[in-house]
């Protein structure tokens, strides 16, 4: 016990200030960033059919596994 607490009362215990580890603000690393924004997505297409709704409800919120809220209705179709 008396070899264990001198060496403990050198660093802090919940050092909070990172500053401590390395003395230094964090400065820029690796490559720098660049201001290139990446292509933008494709517009969506209109469908050219019509959709069929259907009801899926209960299959819905079975797959998210909670029960369906009175009330609510949900629609599904294909694109």
């Amino acid at each position: 016990m008396a070899i264990v607490l001198p060496l403990t009362a050198c660093s802090p215990g919940l050092a909070a200030n990172p500053r401590y580890a390395t003395d230094s603000g964090a400065g820029p690393q690796g490559a720098p960033e660049t201001s290139d924004h990446p292509p933008a997505a494709p517009a969506v297409e209109v469908p050219k059919n019509d959709l069929s709704w259907r009801d899926c409800t209960s299959r819905v919120f079975a797959a998210a596994a909670v029960e369906a809220l009175p009330g609510v209705k949900l629609d599904c179709a294909s694109y």
